[in-house]
């Protein structure tokens, strides 16, 4: 199954100076540079029939074969088959989730953000997202059962002895484990209010790993069912770069402080979809990586699948454990890490490319996540360098090697561009999302004989998906309305439109 081919330090490198010497392309130019280019003789429109709900990234392809990442993901991709970017990505992120409890990432002039990253990954049901997910989650979780048999061990113990008996060290530190219950590691479906009152006992981090799609009902505040208040998002919105809260809440204590913490979704198609719905302008759905990889179901060996290499897992467990055992204590001192002067002008020649696509009418700006999302691309990239850096071995190097600023680079901006493909594939921006707006409009008995062009701008202006986009939408619906009219979608007759 590793189809990856690794590129060598110098051709990575390549890669990125290329990258950033890359030349402008409008969105208007991408959106449909995947289309068969053939005018249609009826009307029939490719355009609407198009389905290709996943995206195509080779993330492995950054990274060197002797790291343990990398290793480790192909040996649990080839044994749970599942496609390896996939797995890369929700493994980083469930390592990162824990990880940012012990590690921040310096910005070049000072302050730093948590190195929690934010992934969702779409796959159907039956594709072995859970077992995938426990096996990143394992060396966590011992450690965390550990500590709670601690806990559970003194606590029995100083409740056998006689109340009469007890030293008032002894009764004192009673009290306290009564009181002090450990809080979930791993949290897979809360309120938002639920996950606020928990940072009380976690020192402000959070770590949501799930492989359903009801996480972010519940977290987002869709399975209230009343759209119209606002999502309470506000711990998830700040736990990516440390936000403070302090929010009053009438019948419960609010938490006070910073939070930082990583997600991990790992579920069915549509996660992505309904991520983006829910942010609903917040912000949220911007500090998020996505992936929708070609599932596997139909042609999985279970007989003859390769073992996953269990002394891989054991390097990984070990890395895990070390660092588990420090960042579950909420007492302890978070570290920070730091990247070179080389490394930070990397970053800052990337951004420059990817500066010329935030402008209105660039590829970027057509959907106002994906535009926010492009503009955090630098802090993607610290992030993913820090868990790189980490689990390189680097725990105790506090500066990150530059080669994974260089790999990093390359994959936030694989997956950007992924995620604009995605968009436009799934019909949420682009000609699809275009399209079947007007269609819908036009197909109204109300407007049975058709509609003037000032009409449909009025109209669709502020409904999506011309409403996500970031400027220009009154010249966006005239040139979609034109290109409808020149692949036979629609008709025009003395100035009015009609569904062809």
């Amino acid at each position: 199954m590793n189809t990856a081919v690794n590129l060598t330090a110098e051709e990575s490198e390549a890669a990125l100076d290329a990258m950033i010497a890359g030349a402008t392309t409008t969105y208007s130019a991408f959106k449909h540079a995947n289309d068969d280019n053939i005018k249609p003789r009826n009307s029939y429109n490719a355009t609407l029939d198009n389905e290709k709900p996943y995206s195509t990234v080779d993330l492995l392809q950054y990274i060197d074969d002797d790291q343990l990442i990398k290793r480790l993901t192909i040996t649990l991709a080839e044994g749970i088959q599942l496609p390896e970017s996939s797995a890369f990505l929700m493994g980083v992120a469930i390592f990162s989730s824990v990880a940012t409890r012990k590690y921040s990432v310096a910005y070049e002039y000072g302050g730093s953000i948590p190195i929690g990253l934010y992934v969702a990954v779409e796959q159907p049901p039956a594709a072995a997202k859970t077992w995938l997910q426990g096996e990143f989650q394992k060396p966590f979780d011992d450690v965390d059962d550990e500590k709670r048999k601690l806990h559970s061990d003194e606590l029995k113990k100083l409740k056998a002895i006689k109340k009469d008996d007890l030293t008032d060290i002894e009764a004192d530190r009673l009290d306290e484990l009564k009181q002090n219950h450990i809080p979930l590691l791993f949290i897979t479906n809360t309120t938002p209010e639920a996950l606020e009152m928990s940072l009380h006992k976690t020192g402000g981090f959070f770590s949501l790993v799930s492989s359903e799609q009801s996480l972010f009902d519940s977290l987002l505040g869709l399975s209230y069912g009343d759209s119209s208040k606002s999502n309470n998002n506000e711990v998830v919105l700040n736990g990516f770069d440390s936000g403070k809260s302090g929010t009053l809440r009438i019948g419960r204590e609010a938490y006070s402080g910073r939070a930082a913490g990583g997600v991990a979704l790992f579920a069915q198609n549509g996660s992505i979809e309904k991520l983006l719905n829910a942010s609903n302008g917040t912000g949220l759905s911007e500090r998020f990586l996505f992936a929708a990889e070609r599932h596997l179901l139909g042609t999985r060996d279970h007989i003859n699948a390769p073992r996953i290499d269990r002394s891989t897992t054991a390097e990984y467990d070990k890395i895990c454990t070390e660092i588990a055992r420090v960042a579950l204590d909420k007492d302890s001192d978070v570290g920070t890490l730091t990247i070179s002067k080389n490394g930070h002008m990397k970053i800052k020649q990337y951004r420059n490319q990817i500066e010329q696509h935030l402008a209105d009418g660039g590829r970027y700006a057509v959907h106002k996540s994906l535009r926010g999302g492009a503009g955090k691309a630098n802090m993607q990239v610290m992030k993913i360098a820090a868990n790189l850096h980490l689990l390189d071995g680097g725990a105790y190097q506090s500066e990150i090697d530059d080669r994974h600023i260089t790999s990093a680079i390359c994959i936030v901006n694989d997956l950007l561009e992924a995620a604009l493909g995605l968009c436009h594939d799934k019909g949420i921006v682009g000609a699809k999302a275009e399209f079947t707006a007007i269609i819908g409009y036009l197909s109204n008995s109300k407007r049975a004989n058709g509609a003037r062009m000032t009409d449909i701008i009025n109209s669709l202006k502020s409904t999506k998906p011309f409403s996500d986009m970031a400027a220009g939408k009154n010249t966006a619906i005239r040139e979609v309305v034109a290109e409808m009219v020149e692949q036979y979608v629609l008709l025009v007759k003395d100035g009015v439109y009609s569904i062809g």
